[in-house]
């Protein structure tokens, strides 16, 4: 078994020369740039800021775009929705803001709503700490039924845990930010919510670039039934707990875990395992022990790559993450040996 390797996603934490060689000299060989945040101006200089760390510590750092993908939000509401168990919303397939709208109700961002869903499915918002069952179907919008009391803002994060979707996962935004990358000599190129393999064939042929490598996220339940084409199709495999884990049970995130470690194993392909690595860390210098064995857990599966996501781009102590990290992967080493 290989080494693993650390990936660190860098945001204002971790932005500068300075610390990014220290991230490069804690062991980060991936710097991930995620294309969520941030415009073209903020990339450019991130990308010149880990070429230069890369020169100065003497370590290569290869640069991955995570491109946004299709993400699908709430609107922009003018006040919070404050929900009790069991009432009923009123929800209209918009992006607009959300002013217009009856009381007791919001838009999604998902101009295929009406068409997609049926009654019986379910509705997550903000990691599925508002849970919706759609109860019908209108002309114009949904209604769905909460399952208990929470807070609804603008531009959460939506998921359609049992819904079909009919969604492009490359759209008009990543169009510009791949051209971007491309135009800027990205190493490696991350496509979200992909849900088969054309979706992969389709991201190849807009790189047109054998050098430039395609890592595919599996966050959506959807792509779990064509796991092995996709890997096949891939050039890496990413584990995306987070997106995964609001759409499967979070009981069976471990065992797909090890089910996409393994068909990625099986075919040869680079396996990435992300979110939530070392989460404590964002706030605290030691991380907790069940992360430790998370972490382990993920290497002893036959993870190649760690990624630290938050902890990295937005934490108090990007460094030090990386270091525990980089003493997780060389303590199980030993252990393996």
């Amino acid at each position: 078994m290989s080494k693993p390797s650390i990936i660190c996603t860098i945001g204002p934490s971790s932005n500068t020369v300075p610390t990014l060689q220290e991230l490069a000299e804690a062991g980060m060989t991936i710097a991930r740039l995620n294309f969520s945040h941030g415009d073209h101006r903020d990339h450019l200089n991130l990308i010149k800021n880990i070429r230069l760390a890369s020169k100065k510590s003497g370590k290569q750092i290869l640069i991955m775009q995570d491109l946004q993908g299709p993400k699908i939000r709430t609107g922009i509401l003018k006040t919070n929705i404050t929900l009790k168990k069991n009432q009923k919303l009123k929800i209209y397939p918009s992006s607009k803001t959300d002013n217009s709208l009856p009381q007791n109700s919001l838009s999604i961002n998902y101009p295929n709503l009406l068409k997609d869903l049926s009654s019986g499915e379910r509705i997550l918002i903000d990691d599925g700490l508002i849970e919706l069952t759609i109860t019908s179907i209108k002309k114009d919008h949904i209604v769905a039924t909460n399952k208990s009391p929470g807070i609804i803002s603008s531009k959460r994060g939506v998921n359609f845990p049992d819904s079909n979707l009919t969604i492009d996962p490359i759209t008009q935004k990543d169009r510009q930010d791949l051209e971007f990358g491309l135009k800027n000599n990205v190493d490696i190129v991350a496509i979200s919510f992909i849900t088969n393999h054309s979706d992969i064939e389709k991201l190849r042929v807009l790189i047109d670039n054998p050098k430039v490598k395609i890592c595919a996220k599996i966050e959506r339940k959807a792509a779990l039934p064509h796991l092995e084409k996709i890997t096949q199709k891939a050039d890496i495999i990413m584990v995306a707990r987070g997106d995964l884990g609001t759409d499967i049970p979070l009981a069976e995130v471990p065992f797909v875990q090890k089910s996409i470690i393994s068909t990625a194993n099986k075919l040869k392909k680079p396996v990435i395992l992300a979110t939530q690595i070392l989460q404590s860390m964002i706030e605290n210098p030691i991380p907790t022990r069940a992360e430790i064995a998370d972490a382990t857990q993920g290497i002893l599966d036959g993870a190649n790559y760690l990624m630290l996501s938050n902890e990295s781009a937005i934490g108090k102590h990007p460094v030090k993450s990386a270091k525990i990290l980089a003493s997780v992967i060389k303590t199980t080493q030993q252990h393996l040996l």
